[in-house]
């Protein structure tokens, strides 16, 4: 949050529902506490295994048990310490699965401190530690149904195979560096033994005998972490779509909701409302705010939370309003400022002003310039003009992916969309130049979901077709525009006011800092241009150390990692780019004029509503 900013303001424009039912819940702490007592407890069991056994219990240790045992004994303790720190994740994600082996771990683990080393003290803490477990089994319910779980024998039979087709082949092409009788049975028991961390029944000698235990026992449990880490894993998803999904995005007045139909969603449903989210890795991501009537919220809210921890995954949120963000807080999660969306009143929109004077002077040059623009209903488009706009909107994107999740449909012109809208620019040739699209917002609005142009377009064509999508698009009835996202607008904003705190200055630094690869400033920069009202959005968690998962689930959703990469047009500018046209009331130029100076600016993004 940022101070001096009042985010609660805008739940002031929204209105009409019954009240949500204030009741405040917790999610269980259960599963947080267990897992980093577990990670402890693994931490512990390996740094016991490097501690050397005091003298005195060394000797009375030496009387009772033999020494191969305890050399067995401390390597079992080092992997039950490795395995502990696996199946902290699971814990977190309240898997049984992983409570049935960390308590067989811990009770194990009690009776191997005491063989490797007499450690008592320990083998009571984990001891202890094991029978907490059995006594809150009841907080880890979430367990895979048949169709649900990820396969792992094939994984674990492939690991078994290479760790000893590895050994068998290198104590062949080693048989000169081998001691004893080398048959099949001897080798396979020696390959067995060294990726256990024992030693064999053949002598190795030279660097081979140095080189080999390492390497099988590395291969081994790498591999059998890898295993185990698959078993661990969430629930597969499956998509479940709400029949009444489409009519509730419809009814909603919540700017995303149309986005709750894209094709990798699923819903969970709770009376009469519901929550719409997708899943990355361990987290499930919902976006937007929680369809169906308000006073249904938290119902739906509970039942999102209770789908994501059968699933064995962690439940988040992305860009809900402040509306939304209170209903999660009731539900225990902690609410996040991630920065505001710029949103169009059409009704008091005007190229009159300083506030809009960039706007004002792009358009006035774009219709020099020749530029012209239409406006559809997607379901009007006819044959050749879709297949026009979808071919521009394949050479803007060149190699790159199709980006979005939250903030993004995407699709184009599918016969499901037949109400969306395309605001389309032609340029004094009569060639589409670039085009906006925008999905139905509840029964007066309209939400950006693409902005896409020709590469050789001037920059000043996406300011061109906000400012006409303003224009135009009352006379179908749309008295507001969602436009795109800005990340942290108010740290941006704030942070460049005479006298702001220097913590606020630094984290604007760091902002501007990522807006090349991320374009934050200069998405901020280009809504700004049209003098919005800015509506904050929220993130959600279930806890603080979960933002890391969370952003990185979020971004892999968006599909801003591991895209292909492809040369980047030059960033949008805020500029003015003629004073000449900066006069109020100044006479609309003809068409036809030379667009002198036009630069060569970016849009918002590849894909734009993506970018929101």
């Amino acid at each position: 949050m940022v101070g001096g900013v009042a985010w609660d303001a805008a739940a002031d424009h929204v209105g009409g529902d019954a009240p949500m039912t204030a009741r405040q819940t917790r999610p269980p702490r259960s599963p947080r506490v267990t897992a980093a007592l577990v990670s402890f407890a693994g931490v512990v069991n390996l740094v016991s295994v490097a501690l050397p056994v005091g003298r005195d219990r060394f000797r009375l240790l030496a009387g009772y048990v033999p020494g191969a045992l305890v050399t067995t004994a401390t390597a079992a303790t080092a992997a039950a310490g490795v395995g502990l720190l696996l199946l902290a994740g699971g814990l977190r994600r309240r898997r049984r699965s992983a409570l049935l082996a960390t308590v067989a771990l811990l009770l194990g683990g009690a009776v191997l401190h005491l063989l490797k080393g007499l450690d008592l003290e320990v083998a009571v803490v984990e001891a202890f530690l094991g029978g907490l477990l059995v006594g809150k089994a009841d907080r880890f319910n979430a367990n895979a149904g048949p169709n649900e779980r990820r396969p792992v024998l094939r994984p674990a039979v492939a690991v078994v195979a290479l760790t000893l087709g590895v050994g068998l082949l290198a104590l062949l092409a080693n048989r000169h560096s081998v001691d004893g009788q080398l048959t099949l049975a001897t080798a396979t028991w020696e390959v067995g033994s060294l990726a256990v961390g024992q030693p064999g029944p053949l002598g190795l000698d030279g660097w081979f005998g140095r080189v080999l235990p390492v390497t099988l026992m590395t291969t081994f449990l790498a591999g059998t972490a890898l295993v185990v880490l698959r078993l661990l894993g969430p629930a597969l998803a499956r998509r479940r779509p709400d029949p009444e999904l489409g009519a509730l995005a419809a009814d909603s007045d919540d700017s995303l909701a149309y986005f709750a139909l894209r094709d990798d969603r699923s819903s969970v449903r709770a009376g009469g409302a519901l929550v719409s989210y997708g899943v990355a890795g361990t987290v499930a991501l919902a976006c937007g705010d929680p369809l169906g009537p308000r006073g249904q919220w938290p119902d739906a809210v509970a039942a999102f939370l209770a789908e994501a921890a059968a699933q064995g995954r962690v439940a988040a949120v992305l860009g809900c309003g402040t509306l939304a963000a209170e209903a999660y807080r009731q539900a225990g999660l902690l609410t996040v400022y991630v920065g505001d969306e710029a949103v169009l009143d059409l009704d008091a929109f005007t190229l009159q002003g300083r506030a809009v004077r960039i706007a004002r002077q792009s358009w006035h040059r774009a219709i020099r310039a020749g530029f012209t623009c239409q406006v559809w209903r997607a379901g009007d488009l006819d044959a050749a003009t879709a297949a026009g706009l979808q071919a521009l909107s394949r050479r803007w994107r060149g190699q790159a992916a199709e980006r979005g999740f939250s903030m993004a449909l995407g699709r184009l012109f599918d016969p499901r969309d037949p109400h969306t809208l395309v605001v389309a620019a032609r340029d004094a040739d009569a060639q589409l130049r670039g085009f906006l699209h925008f999905v139905p917002w509840a029964g007066d609005g309209a939400s950006l979901d693409a902005m896409r142009r020709d590469r050789q377009a001037p920059g000043i064509l996406n300011d061109y077709l906000v400012v006409e999508a303003a224009r135009r698009l009352p006379a179908l009835g749309i008295r507001r525009v969602s436009l795109n996202f800005s990340f942290l607008r108010g740290v941006l904003a704030t942070g460049a006011e005479p006298g702001a705190p220097r913590a606020l200055r630094l984290q604007r630094w760091a902002l501007r800092r990522l807006s090349k690869p991320f374009q934050i400033e200069s998405l901020y920069r280009f809504n700004k241009k049209f003098n919005p009202t800015w509506m904050p959005r929220h993130v959600a968690l279930e806890a603080v150390e979960d933002l890391p998962r969370v952003a990185f689930a979020a971004l892999r959703l968006e599909r801003l990692l591991w895209t292909p990469h492809r040369p980047q047009p030059p960033q949008p500018t805020d500029e003015p780019a003629d004073p000449g046209t900066d006069a109020p009331g100044s006479p609309t130029p003809q068409p036809g004029a030379p667009l002198a100076g036009a630069r060569q600016a970016r849009p918002p993004g590849p894909n734009d509503r993506t970018n929101r």
